[in-house]
């Protein structure tokens, strides 16, 4: 017994939050079993189903998940019950009533993300018709079955090991803030190498799946609050701000496709892409609890390039070069100003959502 808790306690620390969710699934399927077995529910076992199908790791996406099923379901045994209606009426064959229905239903659901339970309920309403009851009946039945498993799921989640959307918005709005100081250091490093910033690539694919992600999250988390069975700080223009930082960080990273063409812009490029990496870095930590972050590095830094552009302006230093060369010192130029005034716009939204406790 001792070796088996020495082997399994490691599980519970590494995969604390797939245990939990085990225990979560497992827990209400058997709620949803018992009511099932208390009231006799003729068909119930689409009560158990729909416990499994919605319950996610979140209490948002559950939620989300639940609303959506019950949407489709109702869609769904309404235009089935209506097509076992025409078919005893009609006397037509049943495959033609089949192909029909699931053509409309399929339709209406194409579009429709909420209504992808749609064509499945109204195929079962149609091929699984219960003995013994009208077609409104069984209606009234599949639906009741659905809210039932719904009703259990969310409750579940919201009782045992509760895991709010928002806890999943700050894990991830962390991972893609990492992801994007990551890309700055990169960039800045290649400044002084004149070379294509090929290692940044992957960390740009890693981060445009973490936004989706994070977007995700957020929807839950709005769907949480609008239902008052959760809190969410960060609004839509949070991921929209990153968007556009991560933008900035594209056409700059275009930029170093080739050497700089005025060498004296590498060493005043470095320092205010470090200090921007710094101040996005101190942003991220705020959100974990840290010092409100201090803008007077990154300002100074940003102004400090101005200033070494105008020098350089000034002295003359880019009349003369060929005409790819200024295009490209211009581009570089409207990438880092780009990149301060969404670096600020970012820090802004996230400033607010921190006020907002």
């Amino acid at each position: 017994m001792t070796d088996l808790r020495a082997r399994i306690a490691p599980l519970f620390k590494v995969r604390r939050n797939d245990v939990r969710h085990a225990i979560r699934v497992s827990a209400a399927c058997g709620a949803t079993f018992a009511f099932m077995r208390l009231f006799s529910i003729p068909g119930g076992q689409w009560a158990v189903f729909t416990t499994v199908i919605i319950m996610q790791g979140t209490v948002g996406s559950t939620l989300n998940q639940a609303v959506e099923r019950l949407i489709g379901t109702m869609v769904g045994a309404i235009a089935g019950s209506v097509a076992v209606y025409a078919q005893e009426k009609s006397g037509a064959d049943a495959a033609l009533v089949l192909v029909i229905l699931v053509a409309l239903v399929a339709f209406m659901a194409a579009s429709r993300p909420a209504l992808r339970a749609a064509p499945v309920t109204a195929v079962i309403m149609l091929v699984a018709h219960p003995v013994g009851l009208t077609p409104a009946a069984a209606a009234v039945f599949r639906i009741g079955e659905i809210f039932l498993g719904g009703i259990v799921g969310v409750a579940a989640t919201l009782l045992i090991f509760p895991t709010h959307a928002h806890t999943a918005v700050m894990t991830r709005l962390n991972s893609v803030l990492v992801q994007l100081e990551a890309i700055l250091a990169s960039h800045a490093a290649r400044l002084i190498l004149g070379a294509a910033d090929e290692s940044a690539m992957d960390i740009y694919l890693t981060n445009r799946a973490s936004l989706a992600t994070l977007q995700t999250a957020m929807a839950d988390a709005a769907r949480e609050s609008a239902s008052r069975l959760g809190t969410n700080r960060h609004t839509e223009a949070t991921p929209r701000a990153i968007w556009r930082l991560r933008n900035d960080l594209v056409s700059l990273g275009r930029t170093l496709n080739q050497p700089l063409a005025v060498e004296a812009m590498v060493t005043p490029g470095q320092t205010v892409l470090k200090a921007y990496g710094l101040f996005l870095a101190s942003c991220r930590e705020n959100l974990s609890g840290g010092p409100r972050p201090d803008r007077v590095a990154a300002t100074k830094a940003h102004a400090d390039f101005q200033t070494a552009v105008e020098l350089l302006r000034a002295q003359g230093v880019m009349r003369g070069i060929p005409f790819d060369d200024l295009a490209q010192t211009f581009a570089f130029v409207f990438a880092i100003e780009a990149l301060y005034t969404n670096l600020s716009d970012l820090a802004d939204r996230l400033q607010e959502a921190q006020e907002d406790r």
